[in-house]
């Protein structure tokens, strides 16, 4: 993990979808995020350990040769399984994106204003197998992050509402009390690349199974 300084981080935007403004500025505690988007062999590891039997079909895209690469098709209830097991937590969707932004407040992508074929993995979107790639094999961005636009999207702990940051308290938002649905951010090894901007919003139900679906954890210092 990485620790994110607390402060005050530019979130948001004014040019992307209608959920995503207005962008804002928020204050938050320091904390630690994950280098990289969690593994097939980490999530092995905890099922192998708690018998914990996932929503998702994680075990379909976790075959020989696979172990570093991120695990998908993991519902929200079992990445938050996991990381209550690893002794952390989901980010929520205001930490997400200042990390994922690592220190360029204003780009569209962690690395800037274009999305480079060795910062990403994405845009298979003919593709109708998994097409992932090991966590860690692309350009960290400022922070030292991997693979926080595309590989897959990243389940945050928010629940999502299309007029979230038109209600954000200044000082580390939790999102919504309540929902029918959560926040993933960071687009996928599936999708074009103005859906791995690092602003975009994506709602899905927290029970949602698919092979772009993984996530990474933080940790309250």
């Amino acid at each position: 993990m990485v620790l994110v300084r607390g402060g005050i981080y530019a979130i948001g935007s004014e040019s992307g979808e209608r959920d995503e403004a207005p962008s804002h500025s928020v204050v938050l505690d320091p904390f630690y995020i994950d280098v990289c988007e969690v593994t097939n062999a980490e999530f092995a590891r905890f099922a192998a350990e708690t018998g914990y039997v996932a929503q998702g079909q994680w075990t379909t895209y976790a075959g020989a040769g696979r172990e570093r690469h991120p695990v998908a098709s993991v519902t929200w209830n079992d990445a938050s399984a996991f990381a209550a097991w690893a002794g952390k937590r989901l980010p929520t969707e205001h930490e997400w994106e200042a990390a994922a932004r690592g220190g360029l407040a204003d780009s569209l992508f962690p690395n800037g204003d274009t999305l480079a074929a060795d910062a990403a993995t994405y845009d298979f979107v003919v593709e109708e197998v998994i097409r992932t790639t090991p966590v860690g094999s692309k350009k960290a961005n400022g922070y030292g992050l991997h693979d926080t636009a595309g590989n897959v999207w990243e389940w945050c702990s928010d629940w999502y509402s299309s007029d979230a940051y038109r209600r954000v308290v200044p000082n580390n938002p939790p999102g919504p009390e309540r929902g029918a649905a959560r926040v993933m951010r960071g687009g996928s090894w599936n999708d074009r690349s103005v859906s791995c901007r690092v602003s975009n919003r994506l709602e899905m139900t927290p029970t949602i199974i698919g092979f772009v679906f993984g996530f990474r954890c933080a940790k309250t210092p």
